[in-house]
């Protein structure tokens, strides 16, 4: 999950600020390592979402609009399941057929929960992101 929320913040404020900023620049403001952050913008750059500049003002960039990426988009890129589990109960060879069968289930619902969050996900831009942020701040009502 952190580095969906990492690629966030990075992304929002990338928007919010329409500059190039590195990777330390990001890190302070997200509070992690600029290790992490190269890591989870190397994603984004190798998708063509970010882009960066070279030179002693370089940096990240948006390559496009906060409104043209979505959340969804964000979880995608990072190749991203929001809800995963790694173990599950019971034995798919036991004889009780609830303990041989609940494996199956609970993938299969799992799989079902991930398809409604990614299409949930797809209706919030990133701008929709900044926006609430900054209505919260200055103390209006959503």
């Amino acid at each position: 999950m952190s580095e969906f929320l990492i690629a966030i913040h990075a992304l929002v404020y990338l928007g919010h600020c329409n500059t190039a900023l590195n990777s330390e620049q990001l890190a302070e403001n997200i509070c992690v390592n600029p290790v992490r952050v190269r890591a989870v913008m190397k994603c984004f750059v190798d998708s063509g979402i970010v882009k960066t500049k070279r030179g002693h003002s370089g940096g990240y960039v948006l390559a496009t609009s906060l409104e043209a990426i979505s959340l969804a988009d964000v979880a995608q890129t990072l190749h991203y399941e929001l809800i995963h589990n790694n173990w599950y109960t019971g034995d798919e060879n036991a004889c009780c057929q609830i303990s041989a069968g609940i494996q199956g289930y609970i993938r299969g619902l799992i799989s079902i929960i991930n398809i409604d969050i990614y299409n949930l996900l797809k209706k919030i831009s990133l701008k929709e992101v900044e926006t609430t942020i900054l209505k919260r701040e200055n103390h209006e009502t959503l």
